[in-house]
């Protein structure tokens, strides 16, 4: 039995690494075309400041949003799934981060998936 849980901890830490690093890569490419952007700023990112952007990232995804999103998905009496609702409610506080993520779901989604829409009580079924 030891073999298995201890076989499922390493299993589990190769699969963390591996999301951290696909986070670390895409953190700084985001902060790469930030920069290219910006070029008459001159403002760039060292690669201290990359490596804690991504670990405040991952550390606020898996802790305080995770949480939040639960709370959310909950609170709506689903058990289980969290929605684009959901997402949108943690955004809520920022208005420009708020109208970024509704532009967002507009042109990936469409209308279904605002907070004005309802599903039916048979499940998204009509009749």
């Amino acid at each position: 039995m030891a073999d298995v849980s201890e076989n499922q901890a390493t299993s589990n830490n190769v699969e963390t690494d591996n999301i951290r690093s696909a986070l670390h890569y895409a953190v700084g490419q985001i902060c790469l075309a930030e920069e290219e952007e910006e070029e008459e700023e001159d403002v760039t990112m060292t690669s201290e400041a990359i490596h804690a952007l991504t670990e405040l990232v991952y550390q606020y995804t898996t802790t305080s949003l995770a949480n939040d999103l639960q709370c959310f998905s909950k609170h709506a009496n689903r058990r289980r799934t969290i929605t684009v609702d959901d997402v949108k409610l943690v955004a809520r506080k920022d208005k420009r981060l708020h109208a970024s993520l509704e532009r967002f779901c507009e042109e990936n989604f469409g209308n279904e998936n605002s907070l004005h829409h309802h599903p039916t009580s048979t499940g998204g079924r009509r009749g």
